[in-house]
């Protein structure tokens, strides 16, 4: 499994998908559930990052609450795949397009600003490595190191991110954490 975590304003985030889609022909869908199994319906399929709506902005103030979408080769076909529930006392089939179904694929949450500007950590994963997703993975590293530079914590941090901490705010990977101090980002920590 690789992995990639980042904290990146809106604008920066664009940038590095921009970058990636210089690079490689992607196609973008977002993860979803449908309550039947016999779904039929057209898959949101994006091929441009910024067509993606609300891209760079977290719509929850936790990292691993953030909607997720699947990277994949635009010539790679999409398989959505049945996974049964317990809904109540009743076992339920539902149709779901996720990571574990494609091995070329990666798993992106882009997570971004959150309500008062604080920056939630967004994060990059290849659940089931393979070349091709390994390739999308190296795009990523490669176009976050060239354009954000700096880390802390282990997570790549976007130079508009750096900028909101100067001006007294937040990057963080739990926003309603107890104690802030151990989930946020300090200046401090920025690497050289």
């Amino acid at each position: 499994m690789s992995r990639l975590h980042f904290y990146a304003s809106p604008a920066d985030l664009l940038v590095v998908c921009k970058t990636v889609e210089a690079k490689l022909a992607l196609k973008i869908l977002p993860t979803f559930e449908v309550p039947e199994e016999d779904h039929s319906g057209e898959f949101a399929v994006y091929h441009r990052f910024e067509n993606i709506p609300d891209l760079g902005y977290a719509q929850q103030s936790n990292r691993l609450l953030a909607p997720v979408c699947v990277v994949i080769d635009r010539d790679t076909p999409i398989e959505p795949g049945p996974v049964e529930r317990l809904r109540g006392n009743v076992v339920k089939r539902f149709v779901v397009v996720n990571t574990t179904s494609h091995d070329g694929s990666v798993e992106f949450r882009p997570a971004g600003e959150f309500i008062d500007g604080t920056i939630i950590m967004g994060e990059i994963m290849s659940q089931m490595p393979s070349k091709a997703s390994e390739r999308i993975m190296r795009a990523f590293r490669t176009a976050m190191q060239k354009h954000f530079g700096k880390t802390a914590r282990g997570a790549w941090v976007s130079p508009g991110t750096i900028e909101r901490i100067k001006a007294g705010g937040r990057a963080t990977s739990f926003y309603d954490h107890s104690r802030p101090e151990l989930m946020d980002v300090n200046l401090d920590e920025l690497s050289q």
